[in-house]
């Protein structure tokens, strides 16, 4: 994806944990709203060790959060 070497990028210029969420209608979903995401953990820590690897049932509530507010934003 296009967007990971920004997160690399800003990982390493931040010394952080980096996370990316776009949120909005996909085209080839038939314009459901979702999540796209990418992340990067800090360049000190586990490469695999992102929000989502570390908490996948938080992370899921968040992306449903996510969801729901891209819905709410992008209705018909």
């Amino acid at each position: 994806m296009y967007l990971h070497p920004v997160a690399e990028a800003i990982a390493s210029q931040m010394q952080a944990a980096v996370s990316i969420c776009i949120i909005g209608p996909i085209g080839e979903r038939n314009g459901e709203v979702e999540v796209r995401s990418v992340h990067v953990n800090w360049p000190g820590g586990l490469a695999a060790a992102t929000w989502p690897a570390h908490d996948p049932t938080g992370y899921a509530e968040a992306e449903k959060s996510m969801c729901a507010y891209g819905r709410a934003n992008f209705s018909q």
